[in-house]
């Protein structure tokens, strides 16, 4: 008795006459090109969008146009692979970081946790500088043990 509904059986040697038999060798050249489309236009990276920056203020335009200008050279001039994209990438954090240093508010002299000096010591347990406390009159060599 078979489970398999009418058809079934035809409809798959259908399917494997139309693709042909399945393959496990790599990739064909056609398959790595800028384009897959027949257009020879190249094909615009999707992080590229984040270095637009006409849409910003002038303040903002002045500190994100270095940053969008030489992604665009990059995008223009350097073969794509995935060394170009993480250039792309790396690019893009740091032109973020320097919008967000832009617009990060300037804390107060008040506000600003003080800055240690060399007589400071870490306390881990209270994630912050510190500075010793003397713990009573320091123990010279020649009273110990005497």
């Amino acid at each position: 008795m078979s489970l398999r509904p009418p058809g079934a059986r035809a409809a798959t040697s259908v399917v494997v006459a139309q693709h042909g038999p399945l393959s496990l060798a790599a990739p064909q050249e056609s398959y790595m090109t800028e384009s897959t489309s027949q257009s020879s236009a190249p094909v615009r990276e999707h992080i590229m969008q984040f270095f637009a920056y006409g849409h910003l203020p002038p303040k903002l335009q002045a500190v994100s146009a270095p940053f969008g200008d030489l992604a665009e050279r990059l995008h223009a001039e350097v073969p794509r692979n995935p060394e170009r994209t993480e250039a792309l990438r790396k690019l893009l954090e740091a032109k973020d970081a320097a919008v967000r240093a832009l617009l990060a508010k300037d804390q107060s002299a008040s506000e600003r946790p003080p800055q240690p000096t060399p007589e400071h010591v870490w306390d881990a347990f209270a994630n912050r500088w510190t500075l010793p406390v003397a713990k009573g009159p320091a123990i010279s060599h020649s009273t110990v043990g005497a």
